[in-house]
């Protein structure tokens, strides 16, 4: 996250959060602490402020992103590891350990073999989505309730955005998207959002409300348009989309797409 005198900026992934931190060290004085971990205490006269993006954009880059051998999803998902089978075997349990040592690489890997092929990124999104993959996750994902009902984007989001989300009580008592809604209206502790699609312009005015308004920094930040950092190389958002893959995100990522009006992308044959 990155703290200013006026300001928490909390860091999700594949939002362009790493863009928007340098863009705030850059005009603001401020302190990046770590990058994307949570928010425990709260403190009175900062603006707490997140970005988010389009659920279906999302899952493309974080897969093109996994294509290029980077994140921390790809050697969870496509590589084995002794140590995680220890530390299932101990904090899970013996079927969970089992699990890991012979989770399916080898498909996963194929799923990741090219970052210009629809079809994979389709394999992947539906293994993504499969009931055992919850099991592989970080962040404790399967942990969590919500995980059979949501996606992995809206739990990045809500460990985030959403008070006190991390907390065993809390982790069971969400248990339906009727709970994640309520659950989101009543614990939000987002003051400001700014969109992937249009960070420039949304940081300027973030920043403006937050008591930052001045000609340099608006130059400044509109300036480094096309600048973004930790990019992954892949084609439109449409052409790895179909049907089927297009009313899977919609499903698991209800409380993003409803929320914040987003629409799935046009496919592209």
């Amino acid at each position: 996250m990155f703290i200013g005198e006026k300001l928490i900026y909390l860091q999700l992934p594949k939002t362009g959060c790493t863009h928007i931190a340098a863009l705030l060290a850059e005009t603001i004085e401020g302190e990046q602490i770590k990058k994307h971990n949570i928010l425990t205490e709260y403190e009175k006269g900062k603006k707490i402020i997140g970005s988010v993006r389009n659920p279906w954009s999302w899952y493309v880059s974080l897969w093109a992103y996994g294509c290029e051998g980077k994140g921390d999803i790809y050697p969870m998902l496509a590589k084995k590891s002794v140590y995680r089978v220890v530390r299932k075997l101990y904090r899970q349990g013996i079927a969970e350990a089992f699990y890991e040592a012979v989770k399916p690489t080898g498909t996963w890997r194929e799923a990741y073999s090219d970052s210009n092929d629809p079809t994979c990124f389709q394999k992947w999104l539906k293994k993504m989505y499969a009931p055992r993959t919850r099991f592989s996750l970080p962040k404790d994902y399967h942990e969590y309730n919500l995980s059979e009902f949501a996606g992995y984007y809206t739990h990045r989001y809500a460990l985030l955005h959403l008070r006190n989300y991390y907390k065993k009580d809390v982790r069971k008592m969400i248990s339906s998207y009727n709970d994640l809604f309520e659950y989101d209206r009543e614990n939000s502790i987002l003051d400001h959002v700014i969109r992937t699609e249009s960070i420039e312009e949304d940081l300027v005015n973030v920043l403006r409300l937050c008591g930052y308004d001045s000609p340099e920094i608006e130059r400044r930040i509109v300036g480094s348009r096309g600048s973004k950092t930790n990019k992954s190389q892949h084609m439109g958002t449409g052409f790895y989309y179909n049907e089927e893959t297009i009313q899977l995100v919609a499903e698991r990522e209800r409380l993003i797409v409803e929320k914040y009006g987003y629409e799935p992308p046009e496919i592209v044959n």
